[in-house]
């Protein structure tokens, strides 16, 4: 591959800092408002639920048309994918909390106002703190070569489920029910048309239907990224000690098989060193390193 479809995938999928996404910053705004305004009026109520139903918008603003994350390559079509799916899943995030916010302040007690508004706050700009960069390779092409075979330290999508099923465990039983209705009110069409998005990507390459979601890798990452939904129905009406084990359980399938490979592959890499014919540069930091 040339270097130019490289460059181009990078200049187009690059990062939006906070007052470059309207989502974001309007999530922001909301929350202050919400936080700080002493009394909610009706046009305050209506800005709010327009910048909640922004995540839909922001969905598809970019990305229309059936097959835009294979259209620099199969090389690159995973990294894109992935950091397409962390945006649009913490747009998700902050509009959800935030119609949160909202329901508490109209139905609810208004101490648990400003956790949430904190919350939202650290969701907003936790992409502009660029952990990605940190992670994953700056280059699209090794970034997807991560995605495609590295661990789970290296993924983006899973790291961030695995910080929402804790939240969600953490989060105050009284505010549950709130971002229960926010999900299932406001974040309903969201969340329909992020499933027809990403399933319509993965399925472009492999048509076998809903077998993508478990044999593809790019499959297994939406379930994952989705999963922390699951968590606050079965917190809500079954328990805290469900939703532990639950996300405990979760955690292990991500964690372990990864750790297992790691090992499996250290100790291979050290069975190749001691067997194989002594060179100047044979090191075993450079086996390691791979």
């Amino acid at each position: 591959m040339g270097r130019r479809p490289v460059l181009e995938a990078a200049l187009y999928n690059r990062h939006d800092y906070l007052w470059q996404d309207p989502v974001r910053f309007g999530c922001v705004v909301c929350a202050l408002l919400l936080v700080f305004l002493p009394i909610l009026p009706t046009i305050a109520t209506l800005f709010v639920l327009l910048v909640v139903q922004l995540s839909a918008v922001a969905l598809v603003s970019r990305f229309s048309l059936a097959g835009w994350s294979w259209q620099w390559g199969k090389r690159l079509h995973p990294g894109i994918l992935a950091s397409s799916m962390c945006r649009d899943w913490t747009n998700m995030s902050a509009c959800t909390l935030v119609g949160a916010m909202l329901f508490l302040r109209h139905f609810g007690g208004p101490e648990a106002l400003r956790p949430l508004g904190l919350l939202v706050v650290a969701v907003c700009l936790l992409p502009d703190a660029r952990l990605c960069r940190w992670l994953l390779a700056s280059d699209p092409g090794h970034r997807s070569d991560h995605l495609r075979d590295g661990f789970f330290w290296r993924d983006p999508v899973k790291l961030g489920a695995m910080l929402s099923w804790a939240v969600v465990c953490w989060i105050d039983r009284s505010t549950l029910p709130y971002l229960l209705w926010s999900a299932a009110l406001l974040q309903f069409n969201s969340l329909v048309v992020l499933l027809d998005k990403y399933l319509s990507e993965i399925e472009v390459a492999r048509p076998r239907g809903w077998e993508c979601l478990f044999w593809e890798a790019e499959g297994r990452r939406l379930i994952v990224g989705l999963s922390p939904l699951s968590l606050l129905p079965v917190r809500h009406w079954m328990g805290d000690g469900m939703a532990i084990v639950l996300a405990a359980t979760f955690a292990g399938l991500i964690v372990v098989p990864d750790l297992i490979r790691y090992a499996l592959m250290i100790v291979q890499r050290i069975w190749e060193w001691v067997w194989r014919p002594r060179t100047r540069d044979a090191t075993l930091v450079g086996i390691l390193r791979g």
